[in-house]
C-alpha cells in the first residue's frame, strides 16, 4: 500500500541561523501514514509532536527535506488544496468574535466555497451531520464563547470533520474532556473514520487512548522517529522507560484486549506502630 503522507528526510529548526545538531527539533526525520489507518504519535513534551502537526499542514515549512501528500510536494500545493486534503484539531484556539457553533463548523467548508463565499445546501447538511456525530446539535444557536472547554473542543472537531479531509491531525483531542466525553468521542471519530475511509493521525501523551484506538504508533526521542508499530509492540515497559524516563506495568484491558499502562508508585511506608 502507498503511502498517503511521506516525511522523507525533514529537517527543521525554529532558528535557521543556528546550524549546530544540537538546536535542531528534527533531523532526517522519515515517515510513513497509509490510507485509512489511526496512527498516534507520541514522545516526551518537547519532542517536536505539536511541531510535527504544524509540518504536516503546512503552517511551518521543513528545512530540509521534504513532505509528500500522495505525490505531490506539500510545499508545492496551493492552501485551499491542502485545507482539502488536511484539517487540523488544534490544541489552543483564539476566538474573538461572538460566532455561534453553527457558524464555527461552517468554517471548516470553507475551502469548498465558491467566489462569492456563500454556503450550499450541501454545506449545511454536512454540518449538520457532523454536530449529531459530536453530540452538539443542541448547541447550534450558540456563541462558541460561551462554551465550556470540552463543548468547544467537540465543535472544533466537527469542524474538521466538516472540512471532509482525506487526513484528520488531532492534537491532543481529549485533553479537555471529561471521561464520559473522551469515551463517546473517540468512539464516533473511529466510527467515523472507518465510514469515511479518512486517515488520522493523534498526537497525545495519553498512551492508554493510543493502545485503545491507534492502528500503529509513532514514537519521537532525540530529533527523530525512535520506534514505531502497533501498539502492543511498542507500548512495552522498556520503551517506556527508554523515552519517558519512568517506570511503568503494562498490563491488557480485559474487555478490548490492549496495553494498559499503570504507573509504578513509590508506596509510602507502613505507619509506625506506637508502643505505650
Amino acid at each position: 500500500m502507498k503511502p498517503i503522507i511521506r516525511v522523507d528526510r525533514v529537517g527543521f529548526n525554529y532558528d535557521p541561523h543556528n546550524t549546530s545538531n544540537k538546536s535542531l527539533l528534527f533531523d532526517n526525520l522519515t515517515l510513513q501514514v497509509f490510507p485509512g489507518e489511526i496512527l498516534g504519535i507520541i514522545g516526551p513534551n518537547g519532542c517536536g509532536k505539536s511541531t510535527l502537526i504544524n509540518l504536516l499542514s503546512k503552517v511551518l515549512i521543513p528545512h530540509a527535506g521534504e513532505i509528500f501528500i500522495h505525490t505531490q510536494p506539500l510545499e508545492k500545493m496551493k492552501q485551499q488544496d491542502v485545507a482539502r486534503a488536511i484539517a487540523v484539531l488544534p490544541q489552543d484556539i483564539s476566538v474573538s468574535f461572538h460566532y455561534s457553533v453553527e457558524e464555527m463548523v461552517l468554517m471548516g467548508r470553507a475551502p469548498y466555497r465558491n467566489s462569492l463565499g456563500w454556503e450550499t445546501s450541501t454545506d449545511y447538511e454536512i454540518a449538520e451531520e457532523v454536530l449529531d456525530l459530536t453530540c452538539m446539535r443542541d448547541f447550534a444557536e450558540r456563541r462558541f464563547l460561551e462554551l465550556s472547554g470540552g463543548e468547544k473542543c467537540r465543535v472544533l472537531l466537527a469542524r474538521a470533520l466538516a472540512q471532509r479531509p482525506e487526513v484528520l491531525l488531532l492534537d491532543e483531542p481529549t485533553a479537555n474532556l471529561d471521561l464520559q466525553y473522551q469515551t463517546q468521542v473517540l468512539n464516533m471519530l473511529s466510527g467515523f473514520v472507518r465510514k469515511h475511509g479518512i486517515t488520522v493521525c493523534i498526537v497525545t501523551h495519553d498512551l492508554n487512548l493510543v493502545g485503545e484506538y491507534c492502528d500503529r504508533v509513532a514514537v519521537l526521542k532525540d530529533s527523530k522517529v525512535y520506534q514505531e508499530g502497533s501498539p502492543a509492540d511498542v507500548i512495552q515497559a522498556e520503551t517506556i522507560a527508554e523515552v519517558y524516563n519512568a517506570q511503568v506495568y503494562i498490563g491488557t484491558n480485559p474487555h478490548s484486549g490492549a496495553p494498559h499502562v499503570f504507573l509504578k508508585t513509590a508506596l509510602p511506608s507502613p505507619p509506625l506502630q506506637w508502643k505505650d
